[in-house]
């Protein structure tokens, strides 16, 4: 219901369907895992034992969609942090209906991609110029 109910998700799972994409429900996979995007069998696998809402993993959904799109259209490499910043800035936009401004692009850069992927190279990732 929250898939069908909102526009944004369902943009992003139409594309997924469009695409050929599978999508997986498991309950048995790490807790620290919410989703994945598997570009060599074009899949997203939702955790759905580690949501607490079918909103949450909705938003999941959006921001896996968000990669495969990514990987399928344009054949952006996945595996950086410019990657997973385009991916909760998607998030962002289906859980607030509407584009984040620069400051808040800012902060999710600053205390959401990198503190969660220090690991990962940078990539594209975007000089927005905002401070907090």
């Amino acid at each position: 219901k929250a898939l069908a109910d909102n526009p944004i998700a369902s943009a992003f799972y139409s594309r997924l369907q469009r695409q050929g994409t599978e999508v997986r429900s498991v309950s048995d996979a790490p807790s620290d895992l919410l989703g994945l995007y598997d570009g060599n069998k074009n899949t997203v696998t939702i955790n759905i034992g580690a949501h607490t809402s079918s909103n949450e993993a909705v938003s999941t959904i959006v921001h896996e969609a968000t990669h495969q799109n990514r990987f399928i259209e344009k054949g952006i490499s996945l595996g950086t942090q410019a990657e997973e910043y385009v991916a909760f800035r998607n998030e962002l936009f289906f859980q607030t209906g509407k584009r984040p401004s620069l400051l808040v692009r800012q902060q999710l850069i600053d205390d959401v991609v990198k503190p969660l992927y220090p690991e990962l190279p940078e990539g594209k990732l975007p000089k927005l110029g905002a401070k907090p």
